[in-house]
């Protein structure tokens, strides 16, 4: 770049801190300036007043002398040629659609098919009906052996439909023992005590007694069940079974089936 001669020594000459011209630049003028504590710190007013002076009338500059020129350079657009297919072509493909469209729609199987309905509802279902609920269990049971207290606290037997023992507290235990049991599904819920012996779990005291009443088992009933009623079962009823009233079928007890039948 050539140099650009200035006949002004105001134009060449350099700055001090304070902003007086000075015909010969020192190399610590630059630091000087950007560290010019009385020029960076002004107050505000004077900040105002100089920029309004400035805003009205600004400082005029030297011309800017550009010595720069415009150079052609190849155009960054426009690397592939034109090619007019690239025009046919999205309308071909358009008018290709359209056309399948239409001929699709207006195709009388097509509309057939369309102004057909399905009935996704099945006209043949039945109104809801809840499954049937499991009857309540009845019955009941008792026994005792005529003995003057009143029937001990304990443990009740398990369930079972069948019985070959009834609960009973014996003095002495037999050789070949068996489990008792009360007549009762096998489901049925009894309530417990946790006691060694057997007894009524409803009792009030453990005196290891059989009951008042008779029959076999224990209570103040009869029938080798446990508790106040008559049967297998255990508490208030008949028949067996649990629940009270007379032994009947439900909660889990099925109705009696022929298993074995002789013909005569």
């Amino acid at each position: 770049m050539p140099e650009v001669p200035h006949k002004d020594p105001n134009e060449t000459a350099a700055h001090d801190a304070s902003g007086q011209v000075k015909l010969r630049t020192d190399i610590d003028d630059h630091l000087n300036r950007l560290f010019a504590a009385d020029r960076a710190e002004i107050p505000w007013f004077v900040s105002l007043y100089q920029n309004i002076r400035d805003l009205i009338k600004p400082e005029k500059l030297p011309p800017l002398v550009i010595t720069s020129q415009p150079v052609a350079v190849k155009s960054i657009w426009g690397l592939y040629a034109k090619d007019p297919k690239s025009r046919y072509i999205p309308v071909a493909v358009h008018a290709a659609a359209f056309t399948l469209l239409m001929v699709g729609f207006t195709n009388k199987a097509v509309q057939k098919k369309i102004v057909e309905t399905y009935n996704l509802i099945d006209p043949n279902l039945k109104p809801y009906q809840a499954p049937p609920q499991k009857k309540a269990a009845g019955g009941g049971g008792g026994g005792g052996a005529r003995e003057i207290a009143p029937v001990s606290k304990g443990k009740a037997p398990k369930p079972s439909m069948k019985q070959f023992t009834p609960p009973q507290i014996v003095k002495e235990q037999p050789k070949l023992a068996m489990t008792p049991t009360i007549i009762a599904p096998p489901d049925a819920v009894i309530p417990q005590a946790n006691l060694p012996n057997w007894g009524d779990p409803l009792a009030k005291l453990s005196n290891l007694s059989n009951g008042t009443g008779f029959g076999g088992g224990m209570g103040s009933g009869s029938g080798g069940g446990l508790g106040s009623g008559k049967g297998g079962g255990f508490g208030p009823g008949e028949g067996g079974g649990v629940g009270g009233g007379v032994f009947r079928v439900g909660g889990g007890v099925s109705q009696p089936a022929v298993i074995f039948k002789v013909d005569h």
